[in-house]
């Protein structure tokens, strides 16, 4: 029998990985899978509370503080309550503030605007009458 040389073998290229499949592995994933399921709801729930809360906040807020505008920045006072809210809760305060302030001036326009429809008859009705008055004298 022929004796073999010991040789040195040098091979380069992609290193292979064995896995083996193991039974516990699927059943990890899975737990790993519904925990994440049950985590996302939850912090959707919250974020929905959340905004529910700054929203009946902003809701219980009175109009003088809505309409009445803060001097160095422009925006209602009342936006200054979403000190101490989260995220969440202060956008949807922010929100409704907003949309209420832009609901007052829409009634307070809409207002004016009748009240000067009213004095504009009033003052045609005067010219009316003033006519009738000069035909007849």
């Amino acid at each position: 029998m022929a004796v073999i040389r010991q040789q040195r073998q040098t091979k380069i290229g992609p290193i292979g990985i064995n896995r083996t499949f193991t039974g516990g592995d699927s059943l990890g994933d899975a737990i790993i899978d519904v925990s994440n399921q049950i985590g996302r709801r939850y912090r959707e729930i919250a974020i929905g509370e959340a905004k529910e809360r700054g929203a009946k906040a902003a809701a219980e807020a009175d109009l003088p503080s809505i309409t009445t505008l803060d001097e160095g920045t422009n925006l209602p006072i009342a936006l200054k309550a979403t000190e101490g809210m989260g995220r969440f809760s202060a956008e949807a305060f922010n929100n409704v503030v907003l949309k209420r302030f832009e609901n007052a001036l829409s009634d307070d326009i809409t207002a004016k605007k009748m009240n000067l429809c009213k004095d504009f008859l009033r003052v045609q009705m005067l010219q009316q009458s003033l006519n009738k008055y000069f035909k007849n004298t």
